[in-house]
């Protein structure tokens, strides 16, 4: 938590805390965090991502923030275009890809 804070997700982590997930990544196994920086939340589709999230925020099964953790570890050093990666959301896929100006997630169905 301390780690996706530093680097400008403290919103997202504030929901983490509030759902009781937080408590849960801090004691139990490898986890990867993919954790929006606060600013992701400050156009019409962030808008929108939050209000789901805030309406499942006292569920620690919110499908919002299951859905941007997975339950391995991913370096991203070994990230490339198009990795496909489980995430605790009924096992749906995440799509991450690594550029030169960083990293970037995108919606992927299962």
């Amino acid at each position: 938590m301390d780690t996706a804070r530093e680097h400008g997700a403290t919103k997202f982590v504030k929901y983490l805390e509030n759902s009781g997930i937080a408590e849960e990544l801090t004691r139990l196994g490898t986890f990867t965090l993919f954790a929006p920086i606060d600013s992701a939340f400050d156009d019409n589709y962030g808008a929108q991502v939050e209000m789901k999230i805030k309406s499942f925020i006292s569920s620690s099964s919110n499908p919002v923030l299951r859905y941007h953790i997975s339950n391995d570890k991913h370096p991203s050093r070994t990230f490339g275009a198009n990795n496909e990666i489980t995430s605790q959301y009924e096992d749906r896929m995440l799509r991450v890809s690594k550029y030169s100006t960083g990293v970037k997630k995108n919606i992927f169905k299962h």
